[in-house]
């Protein structure tokens, strides 16, 4: 229990910091909650804006993706790095690749948050012929510095230099020319 000078100073330190979020915020003390829970919303609403306007982006940007494959033994392999992209909106935009194309190996990569973000995946008919990107994902994923898991279609991995994406891309292309 803290008492004495040490009590006060740290009820004063409460109220200063009560006082400066009441006036960043411009509001008073009984209505803070509510005022707190407007801001939270407004975020949620601006995030999920955001959100949308990437996809968008990502949308307009897959058949350039597309076109621009290359092809190694008989397979398109697509490669990109989605600027700002989420885990969830590098999913997506795979999903959709894989109902626009047959016989790909697909690999998205995006920096966010300082972390190098990647996904392979491969369509259904090549897993059907022994491709299997969860295994290919543990040693593409060494060249971001770090590592990865999934399924045959679909594999995921993270790590701490997303400025190695180059690098990861020429790895899977490596492989896939094994």
């Amino acid at each position: 229990a803290v008492t004495g000078t040490v009590a006060y100073k740290a009820i004063k330190n409460e109220e200063n910091l009560l006082d400066e979020a009441l006036q960043i915020l411009n509001t008073s003390a009984d209505a803070l909650p509510v005022e707190l829970q407007k801001k939270l919303n407004r975020i949620k609403e601006l995030e999920k804006q955001l959100g949308a306007q990437k996809m968008d982006a990502a949308k307009n940007s897959i058949d350039s993706m597309i076109s621009g494959a290359e092809t190694i033994k008989d397979m398109k392999v697509i490669t990109a790095v989605l600027v700002g992209a989420d885990m969830d909106l590098l999913r997506k935009t795979t999903d959709i690749i894989k109902q626009k194309v047959n016989g790909a190996v697909i690999a998205l990569g995006s920096k966010n948050q300082g972390k190098a973000l990647l996904i392979l995946a491969a369509t259904l008919d090549l897993c059907d012929k022994g491709i299997d990107v969860s295994k290919m994902i543990r040693e593409v994923a060494v060249a971001i510095g770090g590592g990865g898991g999934g399924r045959k279609d679909f594999a995921k991995g993270s790590g701490t230099n997303p400025e190695n994406f180059d690098a990861a891309f020429n790895k899977l292309k490596g492989i896939l020319y094994q």
